[in-house]
């Protein structure tokens, strides 16, 4: 039964393949870190592959993550490169003023561990203490240079968007800590620490907040 289950399932998922559209982010916000997480939609809160996707999607899930029942360090870095454009269309212009920014490359650097502080036995739960830093986005756009980018723009028609520049930036730090009673059940709190930064050419501005999280994970089998 499992065999045709996981038949029907395939080929379910290659039909409905050719329209499937996969996105990196949601907004400016990253659906999940590492290459992997992503790949899989962010389906890490059931089903972490690293100690950084556990401790992002679901701190939870330390207790059952690949690497149980030792220690795991995961280092990551994703590269970001955003496509984009702007036009201009106005009196004075002469049509439409089209250009493409120049784009950067955005470095996306992630890094976790996940440790454990006892072992799973009958008469002693399991406690997993999980550490993480990562970028959730990192993105921007620089017109400065290109045929937007007119400063000394006279005569009749309007100014076009002189030096256009953004970088936004958004970094999070997360201790957690899991707790596992049963052998199919477990409980996690992660307290959060985010910092974001946002250059508008004209200087940065920078701001924190905190937040907690709490997850759940039954794992039905093993």
């Amino acid at each position: 039964m499992e065999r045709v289950f996981r038949t029907l399932m395939t080929i379910c998922m290659i039909v409905m393949l050719p329209d499937l559209a996969v996105a990196a982010t949601n907004g400016t916000q990253l659906i999940g870190i590492r290459p992997i997480s992503r790949s899989m939609g962010g389906v890490g809160i059931a089903y972490p592959m690293d100690a950084i996707s556990a401790v992002f999607s679901n701190p939870a899930a330390m207790c059952f993550g690949p690497y149980c029942p030792n220690s795991q360090v995961d280092f990551a870095v994703s590269f970001l490169a955003p496509n984009s454009s702007a036009s201009v269309t106005g009196p004075g212009v002469g049509g439409t003023i089209k250009a493409d920014p120049n784009n950067n490359v955005f470095m996306i650097p992630a890094i976790g561990l996940s440790i454990p502080l006892t072992q799973l036995t009958k008469t002693m739960p399991l406690w997993r203490f999980g550490l993480a830093a990562y970028g959730t986005s990192g993105l921007g756009a620089d017109y400065r240079g290109t045929d937007l980018d007119q400063p000394n723009f006279f005569g009749p028609g309007i100014p076009l968007i002189t030096g256009a520049y953004t970088n936004l930036q958004t970094v999070k730090t997360a201790p957690a800590i899991a707790f596992r009673p049963f052998d199919c059940l477990s409980f996690g709190l992660a307290f959060h620490l985010d910092y974001e930064s946002l250059d508008q050419r004209y200087g940065s501005s920078y701001d924190y907040g905190f937040g907690a999280q709490i997850g759940g994970h039954l794992q039905s089998y093993r």
